[in-house]
């Protein structure tokens, strides 16, 4: 978390890569409040988990490069392709994966694992070194997701990109459980003046707190969970399942 008081921690007991034979791979989380560690969950028996570790900076969102955990660090939602190196944008709605061959960056919502963008790199790929997989974090970026960096390797350089347009997707929301006319808040990226929302299919009224964040007055809707879709002025929409509980 941005505040440092919750931790994720990737390790493996072996190496990789044929040095050795790569042992099973674990994921602590520390929590600072209460100065304990939960864990080790061991995530190496499924199939798309790979990559370091990454936590939102709210601590709403857990993820891996191969997609997101939930917070008994198990696997919740894959993306298409693992990777070797994972970050979350502040709000947790996005997923940056470096990809093994260090060639290509792969953007995905958390919640429906979808490809948003594919950021291919101008440099050399680099060939997988046990040194380069175990000794780096070789992706970069600012808190917003929209500037990154991706490192080839020693030797080989860095690509640099600025996005104009970050994605539109939703990271969090919160309460969890509202009551019809009650006030949700939604984190994630994307928003505009302009974004509309519908929850349960109904349209809701939705203020723009800031660029992250929306505040949305829940409509009229029958008790249980509910779905949202958000959509841009240019066009730009999102939508997912179970966005939080209607009481």
């Amino acid at each position: 978390m941005e505040d440092g008081s919750r931790i994720l921690y990737g390790g493996s007991s072996g190496q990789e890569f044929g040095e050795q034979p790569s042992g099973p791979e674990y994921l602590w989380s520390y929590d600072s409040a209460s100065d304990t560690f939960s864990g080790p969950s061991t995530v190496s028996d499924t199939p798309w988990v790979s990559g370091l570790p990454a936590i939102d900076a709210d601590g709403g969102v857990w993820a891996l490069a191969g997609g997101v955990l939930d917070h008994g660090m198990l696997p919740l939602v894959p993306i298409a392709q693992p990777g070797l190196d994972a970050r979350l944008n502040e709000t947790g709605s996005l997923l940056y994966a470096l990809g093994f061959d260090g060639g290509e960056i792969t953007v995905s919502d958390t919640h429906n694992g979808r490809w948003q963008l594919m950021l291919v790199g101008q440099g050399t790929a680099i060939t997988p070194t046990p040194s380069y997989f175990n000794a780096t974090r070789p992706l970069a970026t600012d808190p917003t997701g929209t500037k990154i960096v991706m490192c080839y390797g020693l030797e080989s350089g860095l690509s640099y990109f600025e996005l104009a347009v970050v994605p539109l997707a939703v990271g969090t929301v919160s309460p969890g459980t509202a009551t019809a006319g009650g006030t949700i808040r939604v984190r994630g990226s994307g928003f505009v003046p302009g974004t509309t929302a519908k929850i349960g299919g109904q349209t809701a009224a939705c203020t723009e707190v800031d660029s992250e964040t929306l505040s949305c007055t829940v409509p009229a809707l029958a008790a249980g969970a509910t779905s949202m879709a958000l959509t841009n002025p240019d066009g730009q929409s999102y939508s997912f399942e179970n966005a939080f509980v209607v009481q």
